[in-house]
């Protein structure tokens, strides 16, 4: 008749046990970060779920966004006498066999605008960097210029398409560089201009009249954009 008090008294203690677990417990909740009252366990882990993850490609694609902005270095622009060593040696021979005063001189836009056309105007002011050179060569007459632009693939895009279009206009290819060339026959002046223009990479290379033989071959776009590849291997 023992067996009962035994288990009865077992069950009391058993019983003990588990409130005293319970108390532990929720003094153990009452001690951590108490939850925001409007916001259920659920909800808050949701947030802490989803935020890290939409932050995380935003941090990394601003910083791709700088990488980019810092590593994109401008084109290196030849000198007048680096430019086109083909005229300066030509101008050179001019000078000593000759009375020619003149000298290999960087000039603006103004003869270029009085050339180019509508689109190439707007291509040109698109640019972000110029340089041109005037060359002296002949004891008169027009003397070959030369500018070199350094344009975006995208601003070029439009006076590409434009002389691609156009059946007058010749074109060649090679080495990575196209070129467009046709010619403009001024009334005024009662002379024709021999327009090029080539563009490889961000350059675009503009020359009236410097053209050996008015003819545009594989040989003469290498020659023209040697200068520029020399200073810019990424042209190369």
């Amino acid at each position: 008749m023992t067996a009962a008090p035994t288990a009865r008294s077992f069950r009391s203690k058993l019983a003990a046990l588990a409130a005293g677990l319970s108390l532990a417990l929720l003094a153990g909740c009452a001690a951590g970060p108490a939850l925001d009252p409007q916001v259920s366990p659920t909800t808050s882990l949701t947030r802490e779920e989803t935020s890290a993850p939409s932050s995380e490609p935003t941090s990394t694609s601003t910083t791709e966004a700088v990488v980019e902005t810092e590593t994109a270095e401008p084109l290196v622009l030849p000198t007048c006498e680096e430019m086109n060593p083909m005229l300066t040696s030509m101008h050179d021979g001019a000078r000593q066999n000759t009375n020619m005063e003149a000298v290999i001189t960087e000039v603006n836009l103004d003869h270029f605008h009085e050339i180019a056309g509508p689109t190439a105007a707007t291509a040109m002011a698109a640019a972000t960097q110029v340089r041109g050179c005037w060359y002296p060569i002949y004891p008169d007459g027009h003397q070959p210029s030369e500018w070199i632009a350094e344009l975006s693939k995208a601003d070029q895009q439009p006076l590409i398409d434009a002389l691609s279009s156009d059946p007058s206009i010749t074109d060649v290819s090679n080495a990575g560089a196209t070129a467009f060339t046709y010619d403009v026959n001024r009334e005024e002046t009662h002379d024709t201009i021999m327009v090029t223009y080539i563009f490889i990479g961000n350059a675009w290379i503009i020359d009236y009249n410097g053209v050996e033989h008015a003819t545009v071959t594989p040989e003469v776009i290498n020659r023209l954009t040697q200068p520029l590849k020399d200073l810019n291997p990424s042209l190369a």
